[in-house]
């Protein structure tokens, strides 16, 4: 009887710390910050983990992620850039670099850009206040969207960023995103936005 008053007494306070984190917990004020900067460097390291094959692979990367949805992603040698018009997927094995024009209505970028507007695609469930969280697709059936159906989030609550998100890609592989550095800032240096690839990459148009 004793160990269920005392577990009652925990879930009691595990509650009433949910309900009032809106106001201070890290999270809240990691994901505000994302979605007011105009612009939002990252600098990454990126590992996926195949249980099929049994090994992982990592690259280091940089991100630069605009407020308008512009994005320049670096992945090891390959890069993906959004310009507003067009997104660019650029393979350095293969030497080439798929180009697609795009309209406002479709959501280009999605995939990448979710990052700095977590709350418009995730439902925030609280793990540990201050350090994990377990993020829900609102919309999970969508066709049209690229992103997981869930991820874990965890914050640096000393630094107030983010520290790192994982989650199962369609092939069952673990994804982690580690977020060494993170800057926010008033403007983006517009040169990253501009396509630039070396003169001998096939060009291909979709």
């Amino acid at each position: 009887m004793r160990v269920t008053a005392f577990l009652l007494v925990c879930l009691a306070s595990v509650i009433g710390s949910t309900e009032s984190q809106s106001e201070t917990d890290a999270f809240e004020l990691i994901k505000t910050s994302l979605a007011k900067a105009v612009c939002v460097n990252f600098e990454l390291l990126v590992t996926v983990e195949s249980a099929v094959f049994e090994q992982t692979d990592s690259a280091a990367g940089l991100a630069v992620i605009a407020a308008d949805g512009r994005f320049d992603i670096t992945i090891g040698p390959d890069q993906y850039l959004y310009d507003g018009q067009h997104s660019y997927s650029y393979s350095e094995l293969n030497n080439q670099v798929l180009v697609e024009t795009h309209d406002s209505s479709d959501g280009v970028g999605s995939e990448i850009s979710f990052i700095t507007n977590l709350d418009h695609w995730y439902f925030t469930h609280v793990s540990i206040p201050n350090r994990e969280y377990r993020l829900t697709g609102k919309n999970p059936s969508a066709d049209d969207s690229d992103l997981p159906d869930s991820l874990t989030v965890y914050v640096s609550e000393a630094t107030t960023r983010l520290d790192s998100m994982e989650f199962y890609d369609i092939n069952e592989d673990r994804n982690v995103i580690h977020f060494l550095n993170q800057d926010l800032a008033d403007s983006c240096v517009e040169s990253f936005f501009v396509p630039s690839f070396p003169d001998s990459t096939d060009v291909v148009r979709f």
